[in-house]
C-alpha cells in the first residue's frame, strides 16, 4: 500500500568515466560493511572492484551504471549516494554491484535504486531481470525477494576473492510483467469482478491493473491522497458493488515519480477487496 513519506528527493543519471574515483570507495566501503556482507569478511576496503575495472564497466556499451545522486547542502551540488551496474543483452537485464553509501544504509535508498533500475531495463526493452547471490547470505537473498525476486532453480559458479572454494550462487527473476502473461489476475467485491487482465504491473508485492481492465462504474474518487517517497502521490477510490464499499479499496498514481512511470494510472486493490491471481 502507499505510505506516508516526507524523504529527500533523489534524482538518477548515466555514470561516466569521471564518476569513477567517486564510485570506487563508495562501492568498495558498501560491500566491505557487514551490515551489507553479513559479516562474512568476503570482501575488504579494496576487493570490490577497481579503477582499471570500473572504467572498463564504463567504457562497455553493453552495460550501464545507474548513479544515484541527491542535494548535498550546498544548492546546486549534487552528491553520489549510490550506484547499480546493469548488464543488458537482448530483452534481459542483469543488475550488479548495487551499493549505497555507508551513513544511508538503512533507510530505504536501496529500494529506490533498484526501482530505478527496473525502470531503466524498460527504457531498454528489457522483460526480465536477473541477480546472483551467494547461496549462504540469506539477509541478503531475503531483501531482494521483498522486491519481488523469487529463486528461479538455476545456479552458477561464483569465484569468491580471498577463497579456496567456489561458492554455488541463487539466480533469482524480477519478470515485467507488462508483456501479456499466463496469469489472469481478478479483483473481486461483494461476489463481483470489477476487474481483470493479462497485462499487470506487480510492484512491492501488490498487483497493479491497467485502467482499461477496471470496471470503472464500481468506483467513487475520493479526497484521500498519501505520498510514497519514490512513487509519489497516490490518489484513491471507494469501491462501491451493491451498496456494499470498500473505502479507499484501490490506489493509483496519475503522476507518478519518474521510477514508477510504469504504473501511471494502474489500479491497485486492498481493504478487503479479493485479487485472485
Amino acid at each position: 500500500m502507499p505510505i506516508m513519506n516526507g524523504e529527500a528527493q533523489y534524482t538518477y543519471r548515466q555514470g561516466t568515466i569521471q564518476d569513477v574515483s567517486a564510485l570506487v570507495p563508495l562501492i568498495n566501503a558498501s560491500y566491505a560493511e557487514a551490515a551489507w556482507n553479513g559479516g562474512d569478511g568476503e570482501y575488504t576496503d579494496e576487493t570490490r572492484t577497481s579503477t582499471s575495472d570500473l572504467t572498463k564497466i564504463m567504457e562497455n556499451p553493453d552495460t550501464f551504471v545507474l548513479v544515484m545522486e541527491t542535494d548535498s547542502g550546498s544548492g546546486s551540488e549534487k552528491a553520489i549516494v549510490g550506484c547499480v551496474e546493469l548488464a543488458f543483452k537482448g530483452e534481459e537485464m542483469k543488475l550488479t554491484m548495487l551499493s549505497v553509501s555507508l551513513k544511508l544504509q538503512g533507510g530505504g535508498l536501496g529500494k529506490k535504486l533498484a526501482n530505478a533500475a527496473f525502470a531503466e531495463g524498460k527504457k531498454h526493452g528489457c522483460k526480465k531481470c536477473i541477480i546472483e547471490v551467494v547461496s549462504f547470505k540469506d539477509a541478503l537473498r531475503q531483501w531482494y525477494e521483498r522486491l519481488g525476486f523469487k529463486i528461479n532453480g538455476e545456479t552458477c559458479i561464483m569465484p569468491v576473492p580471498g577463497r579456496n572454494n567456489e561458492i554455488m550462487s541463487w539466480t533469482m527473476d524480477r519478470m515485467s510483467t507488462i508483456s501479456k502473461s499466463k496469469i489472469m489476475p481478478k479483483a473481486i467485491w461483494n461476489n463481483v469482478v470489477i476487474a481483470e487482465t493479462d497485462k499487470f504491473e506487480t510492484v512491492e508485492g501488490n498487483i497493479y491493473f491497467p485502467p482499461d481492465s477496471v470496471k470503472k462504474e464500481y468506483l467513487k474518487p475520493t479526497s484521500t491522497h498519501t505520498v510514497c517517497g519514490w512513487k509519489g502521490t497516490a490518489s484513491y477510490y471507494t469501491v462501491s458493488v451493491n451498496g456494499k464499499d470498500a473505502v479507499d479499496g484501490a490506489w493509483y498514481y496519475p503522476t507518478p515519480k519518474k521510477e514508477a512511470e510504469n504504473i501511471t494510472g494502474y489500479l491497485a486493490f486492498w481493504k478487503g477487496v479479493q485479487v485472485q491471481k
